[in-house]
This record gives structure tokens, sequence and C-alpha cells, in this order.
């Protein structure tokens, strides 16, 4: 909303030691909002593909899987409320 106060959602501490990244961002009818397999990129700004804010409220839901250097794999599924 442009307030300064979690306006985006940024994952980058999570990814600060990894080869690769897939991070998603889907709508409930299962729509990619937002994607990407680079690291310094895992940063929604909850907006769709489009570039246009997402109504308040919006339910998505975010896949996050990060290989670290060592092989070592970590998996994150979660459900987000986007509220203005």
């Amino acid at each position: 909303n442009g307030d300064g106060k979690n306006d985006v959602l940024d994952l980058r501490n999570l990814c600060y030691n990894a080869n690769s990244v897939v991070f998603v961002i889907k709508n409930r009818d299962n729509s990619i909002l937002f994607e990407t397999t680079d690291p310094s990129e895992v940063i929604w700004y909850g907006k769709d593909k489009s570039g246009k804010l997402l109504p308040s409220p919006s339910f998505v839901y975010l896949y996050l899987e990060i290989i670290r250097q060592d092989g070592s794999k970590k998996r994150y599924l979660e459900t987000i409320t986007v509220l203005y």
C-alpha cells in the first residue's frame, strides 16, 4: 500500500548461500502471479504478472525451494493473506 511497512515479501536472507532456488507465488486459481529462480530476486511486491496490485484481501500460496552449496534442500509451502 506504499506506507513503507511490510510492502514487500523479501526472502533473500533465506537464500544467502543458495546454489539455486525456485520461488513461486500462485493465486487460489493456481495461476502463477510471480516466479523466479534467481536467489537475488526472491522479492515479491504483492503484484500480479501484469504489475497490478492484488486486491485486499487476497489469499496466495507461496512455494520456495532452496538448494544450498552443500547440496542440502529446504522447502517452504505457505499461505499468505495480502491486506492493505
